[in-house]
C-alpha cells in the first residue's frame, strides 16, 4: 500500500513540476555576448545578455520526467502486475531512467540548436517597459528617461515616437532602444489602445 501512493506522488509530483515548466520555461545558462558603448549605456546589464543557451544537463525537466514516468509505471506494475515490491520499484526506476534519456536526447537534438538559432533583436528587450520622463522631451531635442529593472534604477536619452513633446514626471512606455536613444510613447496613449 505504501508503494502505490509513492508511485502515485511521484507521478502526481512529475506532472506539476512538468506544467510549471511548461508555463514558466526552461531555465537557460547565460551566454554573454559583447555590445557596442552605446547600446552597453542604454541596456541593462541583466538585459543585454538575455540570450542563453538550453542546457542538455539533468535539470528540472528532466526529473518531471524521471518522477512522472517512474510513477506511472509502478503505478501500472502495482496495479496489474504480480511482482514483488523490489521489481517494481527497480522496473520503475528503469522507465524513469530512461525517460531521462529520451528528455536528454530531445533537448540535445531540438532544443538545443532552436535556441542558437534564435536571434533577439535588442532594440525590442525593452518594449512595453515603463519609464519616466526625467528631462522634458521636446520635438527637436531628446530628453532623459528613468526606468527600473530588477530593482535596478536606469536612465537613458529618449525621442518620442511621433516626435511629441513630453514633460518631466509624464510617464512613457518604452518601444525600442536604438542608436543610444529609447523612443518612447506617451502611457495615456498606450493605456488608450488596451
Amino acid at each position: 500500500m505504501i508503494l502505490h501512493f509513492l508511485f502515485i506522488g511521484s507521478f502526481a509530483s512529475g506532472l506539476v513540476i512538468g506544467v510549471f515548466q511548461m508555463l514558466f520555461g526552461v531555465e537557460r545558462r547565460q551566454r554573454t555576448r559583447r555590445h557596442s558603448a552605446v547600446e552597453a549605456a542604454s541596456i541593462p546589464d541583466g538585459l543585454a545578455n538575455a540570450h542563453r543557451e538550453i542546457s542538455a544537463r539533468i535539470s528540472l525537466p528532466s526529473a518531471a520526467a524521471f518522477m512522472t514516468f517512474f510513477g506511472l509505471t509502478g503505478y501500472l506494475l502495482t496495479r496489474f502486475a504480480t511482482l514483488g515490491p523490489v521489481a517494481r520499484i527497480v522496473l520503475a526506476a528503469i522507465a524513469g531512467g530512461v525517460s531521462i534519456i529520451g528528455v536528454l536526447a530531445l533537448i540535445k537534438a531540438w532544443a538545443r540548436p532552436s535556441a542558437r538559432r534564435e536571434v533577439v533583436d535588442e532594440r525590442f528587450v525593452l518594449m512595453g517597459h515603463l519609464a519616466e520622463v526625467t528631462t522634458p522631451i521636446e520635438a527637436d531635442q531628446p530628453g532623459m528617461i528613468a526606468y527600473q529593472v530588477d530593482g535596478v534604477r536606469y536612465s537613458t536619452m529618449a525621442r518620442t515616437l511621433d516626435g511629441s513633446p513630453a514633460p518631466a514626471g509624464s510617464e512613457v512606455v518604452i518601444e525600442r532602444v536604438e542608436d543610444g536613444y529609447a523612443y518612447v510613447e506617451a502611457w495615456a496613449h498606450v493605456e488608450k489602445r488596451l
